[in-house]
């Protein structure tokens, strides 16, 4: 570790600073973490609210769906081969926004049927993630770049 005086520091943060918010971008998008999340959403059968996804018309197939994955409850939960939820990926919506889709063929039709507030994430999962991995990959990066 090296020492810095505050005037070479101030001089080295005024370089990276510009790099801070395209270097977050990049860590969210490739969070395992962030994706794991909504992984576990889909497996509990909620959506982002809390709330289940729906439930099966069909009492036969939510029976089946339940030994299938108990964490769900007999309640939609997206997943079937699993095909959809391996294909999780993190999108940028907007500035500090940022969605999941899904590269599976079946992506689109389900969050037509099911709503297309299944692409984001609960919000205190979200905050738990950022503080936990994301945060915590941007601090290294920044030590990184400072030498610190």
């Amino acid at each position: 570790m090296r020492k810095l005086s505050l005037s070479k520091l101030a001089k080295e943060l005024q370089t990276i600073v510009p790099k801070i918010e395209p270097q977050t971008e990049k860590i969210v998008l490739e969070s395992e973490n962030l994706k794991e999340a909504k992984r576990n959403e889909f497996k509990l059968g909620e959506r982002p609210d809390g709330s289940d996804i729906g439930e099966y018309r069909n009492k036969r197939y939510a029976i089946f769906k339940r030994q299938k994955n108990p964490l769900a409850r007999g309640k939609v939960d997206l997943i079937l081969t699993g095909s959809f939820i391996k294909s999780i990926f993190t999108k940028k919506k907007s500035k500090n926004t940022y969605i999941f889709e899904s590269s599976d063929q079946k992506a689109q039709m389900l969050f037509d049927k099911y709503g297309q507030d299944l692409k984001g994430l609960n919000e205190i999962t979200a905050e738990e993630v950022e503080k936990d991995s994301i945060a915590k990959e941007l601090k290294q990066w920044i030590r990184k770049q400072l030498k610190i």
